[in-house]
């Protein structure tokens, strides 16, 4: 009877202690969220001012030879090394929660340690959208921009993998996304070859825009340029190679993120 009654005082005190962590966690989480909405309300205004001053990501038009400017590539490589530290703690928080997801077995403490990442993601990716459309206001670059040379340099160029999820229950709408990832990619191959033909393109160049737009129509999960960048594409990269390289964090999933959805404003769901 004695050791009944310890192992139900025990099961008494494991369900308060659980209890009060649940409810501290609802506060919590409360409180982080009413705080995370607010800064995407924030966001989101600064989300016009790019779209009003550069226009929507898929308004963008590459170089019509293919010759990136190297002041703009400085330009990208200031914004990127401005919000190094927060896009660093964001990777961080996603690696974590992705890795808790993918074991299998459950271990004293997980619950609290998949608490605080979840939070911690939240808190996170507002702190680093807010940077990042700060950073592009400031430098005075738009988001179609930025996410063009985003993709060229580190997956284009580089060859970083593009996971466009942190989550592993965010993998039923990877479709979705990367097929709006890749309507992004299309728009802006196509913007590109209008303008290299508009100037009378050298047509061998135009030969060699119109086989990558129709690779990309024949593969939804092919980043631009997977075979290699064209030689002037990426002789513009190579002086900026080690700060590239620097740069580069894991954040597919933000990628493009804010995207005009027409009629509903903005979406902060990964575009």
């Amino acid at each position: 009877m004695s050791s009944k009654r310890n192992w139900l005082t025990g099961c008494g005190l494991g369900c308060l202690v659980i209890l009060a962590i649940v409810a501290v966690g609802g506060v919590v989480m409360f409180r982080t969220g009413k705080q995370v909405v607010a800064s995407l309300d924030e966001v989101s205004v600064s989300q016009r001012e790019l779209t009003s001053q550069f226009g929507g990501l898929r308004n963008y038009v590459p170089p019509a030879d293919g010759r990136l400017d190297p002041g703009r590539l400085e330009t990208f490589l200031r914004i990127q090394e401005a919000i190094a530290a927060v896009g660093s703690k964001l990777a961080s928080h996603g690696e974590t929660l992705r890795s808790m997801e993918e074991n299998s077995s459950f271990k004293p403490g997980m619950f609290l340690q998949g608490f605080k990442s979840v939070i911690g993601l939240g808190k996170s990716v507002a702190g680093y959208l807010s940077q990042r459309n700060e950073a592009l206001l400031r430098e005075g670059m738009g988001l179609g921009e930025y996410s063009y040379l985003y993709v060229t340099a580190y997956h284009s160029w580089l060859g970083h993998d593009l996971e466009p999820v942190f989550s592993t229950h965010d993998q039923e709408d990877m479709g979705p996304r990367i097929g709006r990832l890749h309507g992004h990619f299309k728009a802006w191959l196509r913007a590109q070859r209008d303008a290299a033909a508009a100037v009378g393109g050298d047509p061998q160049w135009l030969q060699t825009l119109d086989d990558e737009i129709l690779a990309l129509s024949l593969s939804d999960l092919r980043v631009p340029w997977r075979e290699g960048l064209p030689g002037r594409t990426a002789a513009a990269l190579e002086p900026f190679r080690s700060r590239i390289e620097a740069t580069y964090l894991p954040l597919g999933p933000l990628l493009c993120i804010g995207a005009d959805e027409p009629g509903d404003g903005f979406d902060f769901q990964i575009q």
